[in-house]
């Protein structure tokens, strides 16, 4: 085997290219949690000072959390999962429709 390569088989680097693409998307959401937080802090909080402004703010944040997150997770895991076949087909030298990698 190639030493440039890691000696890693092919199965163990495609499923390692796959964890990458599975949690690649967890850095820029978690920075821009960080400035959301702090943008909400800093510039938004000082304005919540009016009758129920701070409970309506804080109850729509926790609505679309819990609405919103989910459903963003759902997707990108059924998109992630539609790309377990397709890859253990390449890596068993299967070839794959012109079509099926377009999608």
């Amino acid at each position: 085997m190639d030493s440039s390569l890691g000696g890693k088989s092919p199965q163990a680097r495609a499923r390692q290219a796959l964890l990458v693409t599975a949690f690649s998307p967890l850095i820029p959401q978690i920075l821009g949690s960080i400035f959301n937080i702090w943008y909400n802090m800093v510039m938004i909080d000082p304005l919540l000072r009016g009758a129920g402004l701070l409970d309506r703010f804080v109850t729509t944040v926790i609505v679309w959390n819990a609405l919103v997150y989910p459903l963003g997770v759902a997707i990108w895991l059924g998109w992630l999962y539609g790309l377990a076949a397709p890859l253990r087909q390449l890596l068993q030298g299967e070839s794959i429709p012109a079509g099926q990698l377009d999608r």
